[in-house]
């Protein structure tokens, strides 16, 4: 488009060839006939205001542009902090589950041998190195399937039911 030089600016000419967009302006300006003195107001009013539009546009277009890369970096600084705790929290889960298996298969071979003393059966090392007492006994077992079954149906029946449905889906 040429350079406007507005010394030089008197009249411009404008073509519209969009027959429905020329209806919409037709009867636009017909609902607003009375606040302009004559067509050429109207379209003058137009152009300002949408003129004005495009320049707010323009400036939104820049901030928006800084707000949206502002974002993008906090986005990606959570991820990072999100990406580390959870790294923190695994580290620290697989210590926790490290330290309850060790105490059960411990708690397991004490009761095992209480038990075993108390019947009168022997007690060695060779025995215990060859976790001859580490097994859970019938009756744990049972608690211990209790207690399972209590917290999947207590807490986990949501995930497990959605777990489900999506299996069955695909």
């Amino acid at each position: 488009m040429k350079e406007i030089k507005s010394d030089r600016v008197f009249e411009k000419k404008i073509r519209i060839y969009d027959i429905r967009f020329l209806e919409e302006l037709n009867e636009f300006y017909q609902k607003h006939e009375k606040e302009y003195g004559n067509v050429n107001e109207f379209l003058i009013s137009l152009i300002r205001t949408g003129l004005d539009v495009e320049k707010v546009a323009d400036e939104n277009r820049l901030d928006y542009a800084g707000k949206f890369a502002s974002i993008s970096d906090k986005l990606t600084d959570i991820q990072k902090s999100v990406g580390d705790s959870n790294r923190g929290f695994l580290y620290n889960l697989k210590d926790l589950i490290c330290t309850v298996l060790m105490s059960q298969k411990v708690l397991m071979r004490i009761y095992n041998m209480a038990l075993a003393n108390n019947e009168g059966l022997p007690l060695n090392n060779e025995l215990v190195k060859a976790t001859f007492y580490d097994d859970l006994p019938a009756e744990l077992q049972e608690m211990e399937k209790d207690i399972k079954d209590f917290y999947a149906n207590k807490y986990f029946k949501d995930v497990d039911d959605e777990k489900q449905e999506n299996e069955e889906k695909e």
